[in-house]
């Protein structure tokens, strides 16, 4: 008995991610745009290779990002500005990618 329990358990669970799975699928397919998060970041400093970098937090969570639509003129180290997380850390990509 417990045997059948544990298998209609780990049966539901495979269904919910896959079905999770493909919903997420169904919504990028149909345009739709994964919601972008609105954060308030604080400049960090300019490099030449990647652009500004910037602190911010994601909930609780302190996390670095860079700017992708800022040159160095448009930034002093220290100011504060309202941005929107266009991309996650992913592969080799090691920061948050913000736009101001």
């Amino acid at each position: 008995m417990e045997m059948i329990i544990m298998l209609a358990v780990i049966a539901a669970l495979i269904a919910l991610v896959y079905w999770k799975n493909v919903k997420n699928d169904v919504s990028v397919s149909a345009g739709q745009r994964p919601e972008e998060q609105e954060v308030t970041a604080k400049l960090d400093y300019f490099s030449e290779a990647t652009g500004w970098h910037a602190t911010f937090y994601n909930g609780s969570v302190l996390c670095h990002g860079v700017f992708v639509n800022l040159s160095e003129g448009q930034g002093r180290s220290g100011v504060s500005l309202p941005a929107v997380v266009v991309g996650k850390p992913e592969g080799d990509r090691e920061f948050y990618s913000l736009r101001a």
